[in-house]
């Protein structure tokens, strides 16, 4: 599973319209693009956010971005836990608590 603790699910966003369509966050990888997940159950991959009593975010499966960056990540209360060597070496600090929102729009 995890190599650690890397920071909060930086401004996890829920985009919904009566069926939750999308979830979308920085990768915390370091290459500045847009994590973008399917959350419809028509869509394949998807994947599901489930919120804890204090809004923090759980994702189910993991995230792995299959671009240049190719951080490999889980989203569990809200905080980043890193696959075996899924942390690139520009990932944010093990440290780092980043800013953390769930936004459900209809």
């Amino acid at each position: 599973m995890g190599e650690g603790d890397g920071g909060d699910a930086d401004a996890l966003a829920e985009l919904t319209s009566g069926v939750d369509k999308w979830a979308c966050l920085n990768c915390p990888g370091g290459c500045g693009k847009t994590i973008n997940l399917a959350l419809n159950p028509t869509r394949r991959p998807r994947w599901s956010v489930e919120t804890d009593i204090w809004q923090q975010p759980t994702v189910q499966p993991s995230v792995h971005q299959l671009n240049e960056c190719g951080c490999h990540f889980w989203i569990k209360s809200g905080r980043i836990e890193w696959c075996k060597g899924g942390r690139p070496h520009e990932a944010l600090p093990m440290t780092d608590d980043l800013p953390m929102a769930v936004d459900r729009r209809a």
